[in-house]
């Protein structure tokens, strides 16, 4: 997230090529990350004044936000959304969100290691894995690659991928 404009408006880059929830919002909270400026202990809560999309970002004017230097202490901040605001999904779709921290096997069996983050690299969706040894590995999200994904609110949630652990 950045600053855009003079009057306080935030750039936020969505992580969905439909950012239709975050333009409907109507609350907002604002959380430091590791690469903010301004850290803070717990996400604050924001009003949503206004929304528009605009060069593949979302430009966001939150109350008590006025202006340039306000908004630039949000630098690197992420925002986040009840997910009672999401839209439902179809069927074989995912929340990025969903992903992070479930484990991921191959066909094999074998552990590959934990989802840390999903990226975008504009032709598709990559997951980057992390395993014990600390070790990144980048998968592409795709289909034949990816061959299950196992959301459960009962148990622990993992992906299955046609991968080896050496590639």
């Amino acid at each position: 997230m950045d600053a855009q404009g003079i009057r306080g408006q935030l750039k936020v880059r969505p992580y969905s090529s439909d950012p239709e929830a975050l333009l409907d919002a109507e609350n907002v909270w604002l959380a430091s990350t590791a690469k903010s400026k301004n850290q803070t202990d717990a996400p604050h809560q924001y009003e949503v004044v206004s929304t528009r999309f605009h060069s593949g970002s979302v430009l966001l004017q939150l109350e008590a936000i006025e202006d340039r230097d306000q908004a630039l202490q949000f630098k690197g901040f992420v925002v986040l959304m009840s997910r009672a605001d999401f839209p439902e999904l179809d069927e074989d779709t995912f929340y990025w969100a969903d992903l992070i921290g479930l484990e991921v096997r191959n066909l094999k069996g074998e552990v590959l290691g934990v989802i840390e983050e999903v990226l975008d690299n504009g032709a598709q969706s990559v997951l980057s894995i992390v395993n014990d040894a600390k070790k990144q590995q980048l998968i592409p999200f795709v289909e034949p690659i990816v061959q299950t994904v196992e959301l459960t609110t009962d148990q622990p949630g993992f992906v299955v991928v046609d991968w080896q652990a050496d590639w």
